[in-house]
């Protein structure tokens, strides 16, 4: 296989992708998550986006300790349900993402610029994305749990990816697994032996399949 070049890879969210998650593109808070997102280099979101390491830390978080889901006004919603540890490892990202959490009972949400980044995220190819609402929650037992593509993509050329650009699929693939690493539960009286939960799926499949990739 030829070497792959990062960034000469098609756009993983196109502009146009993020702003067909709105009504009506042209409102202000439209245009204002635009703009924000512009210039924060991640619009149109690239291999090669200077805060791209960064997002997919925040999108591996929602994967594996929260969901994308519709809120209650039918826009894309990143909730998380996470424990200090994981919170720890996202503060940092937080601050450079210039985003923050607001708690409730049921866990935490995105808060400044929560609705520029949970759109953005949903127009992930792969991404899991529920069609519920938070009063009639679509459970993802309920679909089909996928990775990703992007991440498929660089796991599947990683070898021939070179450079700093492999830095960048290095940074990717150990940061997701980093923080699905961090849902780990001990087995009891069984040292050093952790159990992995995955997110529920349709079938016994498509969780194997989940697994395997």
């Amino acid at each position: 296989m030829a070497a792959t070049v990062l960034a000469k890879q098609s756009p993983i969210v196109t502009l146009e992708a993020f702003l067909s998650t709105y009504k009506n593109p042209d409102l202000p808070q439209a245009r204002e998550s635009r703009h924000f997102l512009e210039a924060k280099g991640l619009l149109p979101l690239l291999y090669t986006s200077p805060l791209f390491t960064e997002f997919n830390k925040l999108v591996s978080a929602a994967i594996w300790s929260g969901s994308i889901s519709y809120g209650t006004s039918h826009r894309p919603l990143i909730s998380l349900a996470i424990d200090e540890n994981t919170l720890g490892s996202l503060d940092g990202t937080l601050q450079t993402l210039e985003t923050t959490l607001k708690w409730s009972e049921k866990g935490s949400n995105l808060g400044e610029h929560g609705n520029a980044y949970s759109r953005l995220a949903s127009c992930i190819p792969g991404i899991f994305y529920s069609s519920g609402s938070q009063e009639s929650p679509d459970k993802k037992a309920r679909r089909q749990v996928t990775l990703p593509e992007y991440y498929s993509f660089l796991v599947k050329h990683y070898r021939y990816i070179g450079g700093a650009e492999k830095d960048i699929a290095r940074s990717i693939i150990a940061d997701s697994l980093n923080l699905f690493l961090q849902l780990k539960v001990p087995e009891n009286d069984r040292p050093l032996r952790y159990y992995l939960h995955l997110p529920e799926n349709e079938s016994e499949d498509v969780g194997k399949n989940l697994g395997g990739a």
